[in-house]
């Protein structure tokens, strides 16, 4: 715990600076987020929490809706981070990863109804083209690595634990193209228990590949550039 406070100190100017971002990003947003609350209500959704980084996505993303770009998402849940890119970037290409399994969650005592949730996210990207992979996401991203499948964009919203968030995102950064983004989510949960927390994870992986990775955006959404 003392080692996540001064970690949140040791950031804090980060959070500053993307909080003097909140306007430009509001207002750059504003339309498109309207229209696709009008989607979402549209669809099976149970859970909204993508509308929350709905306009932080919206902002880093391509100006350019028709440019092609690849996208990878770790954690899918009920697909709506994957139906943001597939509505606004129709020539896109997405990739999902996520196990649709309560076994992965025991760990972070969180209880779903995968079934329904795996036949929510069918439903809701039913008419678009994109990959849909039931595995474990270390196994896939080193797979994809062996298949030299780079991506723009990879988001890592799986796991919320420290240990599994550092190991996509260190199998990530060989699989992201340069000037790509890796994202994380929910950065900020830390569980009495954890010996490892997410933030923790982000600082060693910023020590890991120090110099190759910038800082766009750092709060409990955290967007950082491949520089190298």
């Amino acid at each position: 715990m003392i080692k996540n406070f001064f970690l949140k100190l040791k950031f804090f100017p980060y959070r500053i600076k993307s909080n003097f971002l909140k306007k430009k990003i509001k207002d750059y947003g504003k339309n498109d987020f309207n229209s696709f609350k009008e989607l979402v209500k549209s669809k099976n959704f149970n859970s909204r929490w993508f509308l929350n980084n709905f306009l932080v996505f919206n902002y880093f993303f391509p100006e350019d809706r028709k440019k092609f770009f690849d996208f990878l998402e770790i954690g899918s849940f009920e697909g709506m981070s994957a139906l943001y890119v597939l509505n606004f970037f129709k020539n896109s290409k997405v990739t999902c990863v996520d196990l649709w399994d309560i076994k992965h969650l025991k760990k972070e005592n969180l209880e779903y109804n995968f079934d329904l949730i795996e036949k929510n996210f069918d439903q809701n990207l039913k008419g678009f083209k994109f990959k849909k992979i039931k595995d474990y996401s270390v196994k896939v991203l080193q797979e994809l690595k062996k298949s030299n499948h780079y991506f723009d964009f990879i988001y890592i919203d799986g796991s919320h634990e420290g240990k599994a968030i550092y190991e996509d995102a260190l199998e990530a950064f060989h699989i992201l193209k340069k000037n790509g983004l890796l994202i994380f989510d929910d950065i900020d949960i830390n569980k009495k228990d954890s010996e490892f927390t997410p933030i923790e994870a982000i600082d060693e992986i910023l020590k890991c590949f120090k110099g190759s990775l910038q800082i766009l955006y750092f709060k409990r959404l955290v967007f950082l550039k491949k520089i190298i």
